[in-house]
């Protein structure tokens, strides 16, 4: 999966996004917009953040960690989908990190069962 910065965004439509993120963000602009080149996410994304640790407590007790590595830290990114009326959150991660996590996509279900790292 590669992520490129947003060109394609109508002016208009690019500032919604960036009220909506300052809104919710102390003030502060976003620093990224996305428009990732993988058919199962929305066109564009605003980044929120880089995500360097993800702890997940499983149902049975047990958990699923991800820790960015030192040379992967600028490769893993939180986002939201603007279009999407509840702005629905993603985890856009490097291939490093989605091989460290790849006990998850059977659990997620449907269309991640299968999905390869």
């Amino acid at each position: 999966m590669s992520l490129s910065h947003s060109k394609s965004l109508s002016h208009s439509k690019k500032n919604e996004a960036k009220a909506r993120y300052k809104e919710f963000h102390w003030g502060c602009m976003p620093l990224r917009e996305f428009e990732p080149d993988d058919n199962r996410l929305p066109k564009r994304l605003i980044e929120i953040g880089l995500l360097f640790d993800l702890k997940i407590k499983l149902f049975d007790g047990g958990t699923i960690e991800l820790l960015a590595s030192d040379n992967d830290l600028n490769n893993n990114h939180v986002v939201f989908d603007m279009d999407h009326k509840y702005h629905r959150m993603y985890l856009i991660l490097s291939k490093e990190s989605r091989k460290s996590i790849k006990e998850l996509f059977p659990l997620a279900g449907k269309r991640h069962t299968n999905y390869q790292a």
